[in-house]
């Protein structure tokens, strides 16, 4: 029978360096930052993805949570 992980309050370092949402504490990963629509900057969605965004990671072979490299 298998368990939850030992500690799974701790994130792989690549996902624990990203930029934490204030309300959550969540990490943000890149394909849930858009464009902000009024012109100022970015904002933050969990509930949708940045299609433009995923599709570039993937392309570059990218990690869409963290953003740090696939490895192949």
């Amino acid at each position: 029978m298998t368990g939850p992980a030992p500690y799974p309050h701790e994130l792989p370092p690549m996902l624990a360096a990203r930029p934490r949402d204030a309300r959550r504490g969540l990490p943000i990963p890149p394909v849930n930052l858009h464009r902000d629509p009024t012109g100022g900057g970015s904002h933050v969605d969990f509930t949708t993805v940045n299609t433009t965004v995923s599709t570039q990671l993937a392309l570059d072979r990218r990690c869409s949570l963290c953003g740090g490299p696939m490895g192949y």
